[in-house]
């Protein structure tokens, strides 16, 4: 499915398709775009793996290897942009959806989420580093042969401050401004697809 399907949705949308309503919802909606796996083969025996429930964790579902006798079990969440947190899946949602709106001021994500500021703040920090991630996958080569470079002193100062690699709100903002588009929604999503291929 593509996740240009998913332009002009809102908030709204998300709660009458049942998408933030449980656990369960959030996870196939997140299979059907491609941001959990579909499948998963088992790293030990390398048979097919299925989905099923499994209490004791937190999303309520795994991935079980087919085999009995090799019982090997997996999180829903491996090798995707959501095995960095423990926040439950439609908070995550959530998340991604209220920072994609451009008023992401924490007051109003932790409003929305009831999450505590301090996971607000990891989690836009997470997404700006999509943002950076994808600057530089997209970014075009800077001069050439023959063509003068103007660089900015203010700007290489506040990157030598700066951590290496670490995302700023001038990346997000950047991000942003090349896209021609109202609703950032499907876009970091399509941005978190290409870095965690599953």
């Amino acid at each position: 499915m593509s996740l240009h399907e998913l332009v002009g949705l809102n908030y709204t949308d998300l709660i009458l398709d049942g998408v933030l309503n449980s656990t369960e919802n959030a996870i196939k909606w997140l299979r059907k775009f491609g941001l959990i796996s579909q499948e998963r083969i088992c790293h030990k025996c390398g048979s097919a793996m299925r989905l099923g429930r499994q209490a004791n964790t937190a999303d309520g579902q795994s991935w079980r290897c087919r085999k009995k006798e090799c019982k090997t079990s997996s999180s829903i969440r491996k090798h995707s942009f959501f095995s960095r947190s423990n926040v439950s899946l439609v908070q995550c949602i959530r998340l991604i959806f209220l920072w994609a709106e451009g008023d992401n001021s924490v007051g109003k994500i932790c409003r929305y989420t009831k999450l505590c500021n301090h996971t607000v703040i990891d989690w836009r920090g997470f997404l700006r580093e999509i943002c950076s991630e994808d600057l530089k996958r997209n970014a075009a080569p800077t001069g050439g042969p023959g063509q003068i470079v103007a660089i900015n002193e203010t700007r290489v100062a506040q990157l030598a401050r700066r951590k290496p690699g670490s995302p700023s709100c001038r990346d997000e903002s950047m991000w942003r401004r090349k896209r021609s588009v109202k609703n950032f929604f499907p876009e970091i999503l399509e941005a978190i697809k290409r870095q965690y291929t599953l």
